[in-house]
């Protein structure tokens, strides 16, 4: 189906980088999806395609990551953001 296809695509690096490799990798990936967090701001500085979460904890209109290919999707409780909602804003 759609969905596992797609996520043949992804890479996770969870706990395998330093931030200097952060800005090399924003620079080469296709697009980055994370919540509110620097790694996410270091990606839109890059102009690297980013899709930032975003909770009712975190106000985007004060704190965003700011770029060129940046959207941001709000949810009040990220576990009632759906994942096709994400899989829209990747548009591959």
């Amino acid at each position: 189906d759609k969905l596992s296809d797609k996520n043949k695509l992804c890479i996770s690096l969870a706990g395998q980088t330093k931030i200097f490799d952060l800005f090399g990798l924003a620079k080469r990936c296709r697009f980055a999806i994370g919540n509110d967090t620097g790694p996410m701001h270091i990606a839109a500085a890059c102009n690297c395609k980013t899709i930032i979460l975003y909770s009712s904890k975190s106000n985007p209109e004060l704190c965003a990551q700011r770029g060129k290919y940046v959207t941001i999707l709000q949810e009040d409780n990220l576990e009632n953001l759906l994942p096709e909602k994400v899989l829209e804003a990747i548009e591959l």
